[in-house]
């Protein structure tokens, strides 16, 4: 899969707030759509568990939203993912629970969190440049 282009898909309170802090770090409230050079495509998001316990990260070939973003910003150009850009990706887990989706090139990445701040279970995609520290592991079920 080579990486053609990073979308966010935003409410548009989200886009005011991204264009005044347009630095490595987002949180994203809907999903991050990746477009690849062979028209495919990888939707990420934050999820709950088949039973509704676990909040974690996911990703799929189809959206996680109902309905069209308010906003959908190209930020293929920004410095968190332009090293990507135009590099063949993985895609894969760092450590356990699904917390931290690592998207790599080379020696580049970009990392898609479900928490942020020290703050297990947020209802928004972290996504920057290095996974987030944090004090604990989550709880089961949370």
């Amino acid at each position: 899969m080579v990486l053609a282009r990073v979308y966010y898909e935003l409410f548009s309170h989200e886009a005011e707030w991204l264009d005044a802090h347009s630095g490595a770090d987002a949180e994203l409230g809907r999903q991050l759509r990746l477009e690849m050079t062979d028209g495919s495509r990888v939707f990420i998001a934050w999820a709950w568990g088949a039973d509704g316990d676990g909040y974690h990260v996911e990703f799929a070939p189809h959206s996680f939203c109902a309905g069209a973003p308010e906003v959908d910003r190209d930020v293929s150009a920004w410095p968190l993912w332009s090293p990507l850009v135009g590099q063949p990706v993985t895609l894969s887990y760092v450590g356990e629970g699904q917390q931290v989706l690592a998207i790599r090139a080379g020696g580049a990445a970009a990392y898609c969190c479900s928490f942020g701040r020290g703050v297990w279970g947020m209802d928004e995609l972290r996504v920057g440049d290095r996974p987030p520290q944090h004090d604990r592991e989550p709880a089961r079920g949370t």
